[in-house]
């Protein structure tokens, strides 16, 4: 039994098992996990605890989701993924206990899921669509003349491992309904990407559970919203990739903070990636329309639907609090978190293990230096992430529980990319 003792317990969705509507905050508890999953919230018993983790004035939330997670998509296939990978790494130090790429090869992607459930590959709980289901001129065609081409589709991609799908925009509206029926029979969530109202309202009115890519006709109006909160619908608006000639919410976020200063980006990440990022300029905030998106996102959710976090694989791990920051400009920090927990949980059909703090589930946990319901910019700063009752030190992903084991060498650093001391041109000359 690892118990997290004493500590500012302020999430989206904590329950202490007791059967009533669990409270969204509790300001000072306990949680006790037993193996993977959490045995009490709240006011719990610790005596016979194997280890008692203080972490008294911090704050925990539920580990976080990204859904539209694209760090398998362009991944090599047909070798073992390397056990230090740190497209996997990034997402854990930043408290992203789940990812979601709803567009990749099932090889590696199936098999980076597998290597990470069995510890082999430290990172979050992987999932995957496999391959895309599409109609040209998208991709190469996966064609649907029947239900039993349906069943084919979607069992072929089940057995293989995954628990979503995606339509990317099957040719036909009776194409889309007929996977959305073999998804339902196999117990599988359906995605799609987005298009325009009318496509939007006959995916939602033909069973599809989501859609990805953010409604860019701006305002979005009541009838709108009423309707998507009125049917249930999900929503995963990437609005870090809104609308590139009105600005770009990503410009925005790599405008304002330099990715070349940051520690943590530079230990868990290739230095190339992050050169290639710095030619983004500040500019002022009235250029962006992001903000006028996430308050159609705030209205749906309001309304009654669910609105989650997908940043698309722009910035591994970083890139989900974007999102959600993003989310922030119209939404309560409290709204915008359960936007990357439990709403996230519920896109992918997991919303009964994972996405909130409840007696039962997966112990998936986020443990925070700050408060985010006082300032939704705090999420990011991650003092200790937990995955399956595994715990970590965020920013060096050692494991402390249930054993003690270090991440070992990262690859893809170079310690003299950060030096900015002055050499002489000859330094490399000199003899040693």
């Amino acid at each position: 039994i690892v118990t997290m003792a004493e500590s500012a317990a302020s999430h989206a969705g904590a329950g202490a098992g007791t059967g009533a509507a669990p409270p969204e905050v509790i300001e000072r508890g306990t949680i006790v996990i037993d193996g993977s999953r959490i045995a009490c919230v709240g006011e719990c018993d610790t005596s016979g605890a194997d280890r008692v983790v203080d972490v008294s004035g911090k704050t925990i939330i539920p580990g976080l989701l990204d859904i539209h997670a694209h760090h398998l998509t362009f991944a090599a296939g047909f070798l073992p993924p390397p056990q230090r990978r740190h497209e996997s790494a990034r997402y854990l130090v930043y408290g992203v206990t789940t990812t979601h790429d709803p567009s990749a090869r099932p090889d590696p992607s199936f098999v980076v899921a597998e290597m990470t459930e069995a510890g082999r590959v430290i990172g979050p709980r992987t999932y995957s669509t496999g391959y895309t289901l599409v109609c040209p001129p998208h991709g190469p065609v996966r064609e649907i003349r029947s239900m039993e081409d349906a069943r084919n589709h979607v069992n072929r991609l089940a057995d293989q491992g995954a628990l979503s799908l995606k339509d990317y925009k099957q040719c036909t509206r009776v194409q889309r309904q007929m996977l959305a029926e073999a998804s339902r029979e196999r117990g599988l969530t359906l995605t799609a990407e987005n298009g325009d109202f009318l496509y939007l309202l006959g995916l939602v009115m033909g069973g599809h559970t989501g859609w990805e890519h953010p409604i860019q006709a701006v305002p979005a109006y009541g009838d709108v919203s009423t309707f998507m909160g009125q049917a249930g619908a999900t929503y995963s608006p990437q609005i870090t990739l809104t609308d590139y000639p009105k600005g770009v919410a990503l410009e925005y976020w790599l405008g304002g903070r330099d990715l070349w200063q940051d520690p943590l980006q530079l230990r868990w990440s290739p230095w190339q990636e992050i050169a290639a990022r710095r030619s983004f300029v500040k500019k002022p905030a009235r250029e962006f329309i992001f903000p006028l998106v996430a308050e159609g996102a705030a209205d749906m959710a309001r309304a009654g639907g669910h609105v989650v976090v997908g940043a698309h694989g722009e910035v591994d791990g970083l890139g989900a609090h974007w999102e959600m920051w993003a989310l922030g400009e119209a939404m309560t920090p409290l709204e915008a978190l359960r936007a990357g927990t439990i709403s996230a949980a519920r896109f992918i059909g997991l919303e009964q293990d994972i996405g909130s703090i409840e007696v039962g589930k997966l112990a998936d946990l986020a443990i925070l230096e700050g408060n985010p319901l006082e300032d939704i910019r705090l999420s990011a700063d991650v003092g200790m992430v937990m995955v399956g009752g595994n715990l970590f030190d965020a920013r060096t992903l050692t494991q402390t529980w249930p054993f003690e084991r270090r991440y070992g060498p990262t690859p893809w650093t170079n310690d003299d990319i950060g030096r900015t001391d002055v050499r002489a041109d000859d330094y490399w000359d000199r003899r040693r």
